[in-house]
C-alpha cells in the first residue's frame, strides 16, 4: 500500500510538472499540506476543541449547578465534571494533549479574597476558573438535600487535584474558614446538615491536613499546650476533634433536652468516624506517628463507650417514644398530668402563683422518669429526647467499628469492650433503628475478633453464640420489641 501511494504521488507531481505546475500545488491537491501549515491548523484545532471544552465546563458549572437548582440538573451537572476532570484534568493520566486550567489546582488565595461566602471568583463573560469550580462542589455538598449528589461532588472533591500552597498563610486561612462552616454544620439537628458537615471535615483532613501538613484549629482562640504543638498535624486534629466530642458528651451528662436541641452528638460521631477512616493512611512506617494515633483512637472509644452509657437509659425504656405506658398506673398518670396541663394552659397558669416554677422544678424529674413533655420548643420533648439518644447510637456504631478495624493501634482489651457493649446494645434497647444500626456494626466487630490472633477474643464471639442459641432453647422473651435483638445478635456471630 505504500508503495502505490508513493508511486500514485509520484505520478500526480510528474503531471504537473509537465503541464507547468509546481510540487507543492500537486501535493497539496492530494490533500498533503506544509508542515507549517500542518502546525497551524493542529494549533486552530487545538483553540477549537479548548474552546469547546471551556462551552461544556461552563455549562456543567454555571448552567447546572447553581442555588435552587434540581435533583436532575445537578446530577447531570456532577457526572459531566467527572468526565471532563477525568480527561481533561492536568493531573489527569489521560493521553489528551488539551489540559484545561479550570480543571486544575485552584488558587486559595484568590477564593479568600473572593467577595461572599462562596468565593466563586466568577469574571463575567470569562472561562470558568478552577476557584469557581471548587466553590461551587463545596456549595453542592453543603446545600443539595440528596445524598447522592452530596456523594458525588465529595468524590470529586477528593479527586481534585491541589497543588503545594504558593501562599500558605492564605490556603490555611480559606481551610480555617470552610472548617468553622464544616463544625456548625455538624452541629446542627438537621441529618443532612451534619452529614454535609462530616463530609466536608473528612475532605479538610484528607487534603490539607495529611497531604499538605496543615495545621488547623478546630478550636478557635484556644490555647494549645506545648505538648499539644509538638504533635502531628493529623494528631492534634483529632484530638481537637475528640476535644468537640468530650463537651458534646458533658453536656448530655448535664441535660438530655439541652444536648439535644443545643449540642447534638451524631454529626461529630460522624466526623468521628470518617477521620478515623481516614488517618489509616496517614501513620506510613512512623512508628511514634502511629502510637500517637493509636493513643486517640483509644481515648475516642472510651468516650464513643461513655456516650452509649449516657443514651442506654432512654433507649432500654419500657417505652422508648413515651407513648406506650408501661403499666395501667402510669397510664393514669399521663392521663392527669394531660389534664393538669390544659388546666394550668386555660387558667394562665396563675391561679396559685407558682405554677412556672412548678413546671421548672420537675423538668428534671420528667427527663429522668421517661414521661412524657408536650410543650417542648421543636416538638414532644420526649420524642427530641429519643431521636436524639437513637442517632447518637447509630453513629457511635459505625465509629467503633471503625476503630477496630484498626487492629495494630487498638489494644485486644478495647476491642473486646467495644464487643461487649455492642452485644449488650443489641440484646437490650427497643428502639428499631437502633438496633438495626447497632446489628451492622456488631458484624464488622466480630469479624474482626474472630480474625484476630487472641485467643481470648476468638472465645468471646463463642461465648455470644452459645448465650443466643440458649436464649432461642429455653424459650425466654426477649427485652427487645419483638424480640429483634437476639436474632440480629446471632446473625451478626454467625456471619
Amino acid at each position: 500500500a505504500r508503495h502505490r501511494e508513493r508511486a500514485r504521488r509520484d505520478a500526480a507531481v510528474a503531471a504537473a510538472l509537465a503541464s507547468g505546475g509546481t510540487e507543492e500545488q500537486a501535493l497539496r491537491a492530494l490533500g498533503v499540506l506544509p508542515p507549517a501549515e500542518m502546525a497551524a491548523q493542529a494549533r486552530a484545532t487545538l483553540v477549537s476543541a479548548q474552546s469547546a471544552v471551556d462551552q461544556w465546563l461552563d455549562l456543567a458549572a454555571r448552567g447546572c449547578l447553581y442555588p435552587g437548582a434540581g435533583f436532575s440538573k445537578v446530577a447531570m451537572g456532577l457526572r459531566w465534571l467527572a468526565i471532563l476532570s477525568a480527561q481533561f484534568s492536568p493531573s489527569s493520566e489521560q493521553s489528551s494533549p488539551l489540559r484545561v486550567a479550570g480543571l486544575g489546582p485552584p488558587d486559595f488565595a484568590k477564593m479568600l479574597a473572593a467577595p461572599g461566602a462562596g468565593g466563586k471568583c466568577r469574571l463575567a463573560g470569562g472561562p470558568v476558573s478552577a476557584e469557581e469550580v471548587v466553590a461551587v462542589l463545596v456549595q453542592v455538598l453543603v446545600d443539595d438535600p440528596f445524598d447522592i449528589n452530596r456523594a458525588s461532588a465529595f468524590a470529586l472533591l477528593t479527586a481534585w487535584p491541589l497543588s503545594p500552597p504558593s501562599d500558605e498563610q492564605a490556603t490555611r486561612a480559606w481551610a480555617n474558614r470552610l472548617l468553622q462552616r464544616a463544625l456548625r454544620l455538624v452541629a446542627s439537628t438537621r441529618a443532612g446538615e451534619s452529614e454535609s458537615g462530616a463530609l466536608l471535615i473528612r475532605w479538610i483532613f484528607r487534603k490539607f491536613v495529611v497531604a499538605q501538613h496543615m495545621r488547623l484549629d478546630l478550636i478557635p482562640n484556644d490555647i494549645s499546650s506545648e505538648d499539644q504543638q509538638q504533635l502531628p498535624c493529623d494528631a492534634a486534629f483529632v484530638g481537637g476533634l475528640l476535644e468537640l466530642i468530650r463537651r458534646a458528651h458533658a453536656a448530655a451528662e448535664r441535660n438530655l433536652l439541652d444536648a439535644a436541641q443545643r449540642h447534638p452528638l451524631h454529626g461529630l460521631l460522624t466526623a468521628a468516624q470518617y477521620v478515623a477512616e481516614e488517618s489509616a493512611a496517614a501513620v506510613g512506617d512512623d512508628a511514634a506517628h502511629g502510637q500517637h494515633q493509636g493513643g486517640w483512637l483509644e481515648d475516642l472509644a472510651r468516650v464513643a463507650m461513655g456516650v452509649c452509657n449516657v443514651m442506654l437509659g432512654v433507649l432500654t425504656s419500657a417505652s422508648p417514644e413515651g407513648n406506650i405506658p408501661a403499666s395501667f398506673r402510669e397510664m393514669e398518670d399521663k392521663i392527669d398530668a394531660i389534664i393538669q396541663s390544659s388546666e394550668i394552659t386555660a387558667g394562665g397558669g396563675d391561679d396559685d402563683g407558682c405554677g412556672d416554677d412548678d413546671d421548672d422544678d420537675d423538668d428534671d424529674d420528667l427527663l429522668v422518669s421517661g414521661d412524657v413533655e408536650l410543650d417542648g420548643p421543636v416538638g414532644p420533648r420526649q420524642q427530641v429526647i429519643l431521636s436524639y439518644c437513637w442517632r447518637a447510637i447509630k453513629q457511635v456504631s459505625g465509629l467503633l467499628a471503625a476503630i477496630t478495624m484498626r487492629r495494630s493501634a487498638v489494644s485486644d482489651q478495647i476491642t473486646m469492650e467495644i464487643g461487649q457493649l455492642l452485644h449488650t446494645l443489641l440484646t437490650s434497647i427497643r428502639h428499631r433503628g437502633a438496633f438495626t444500626a447497632v446489628h451492622a456494626a456488631f458484624t464488622e466487630v466480630c469479624g474482626q475478633m474472630m480474625r484476630s490472633p487472641s485467643a481470648a477474643l476468638n472465645a468471646a464471639v463463642g461465648d455470644w453464640l452459645d448465650k443466643c442459641l440458649d436464649t432461642s432453647t429455653i424459650c425466654r422473651v426477649s427485652v427487645t420489641r419483638r424480640s429483634a435483638g437476639w436474632p440480629l445478635c446471632l446473625l451478626s456471630v454467625l456471619t
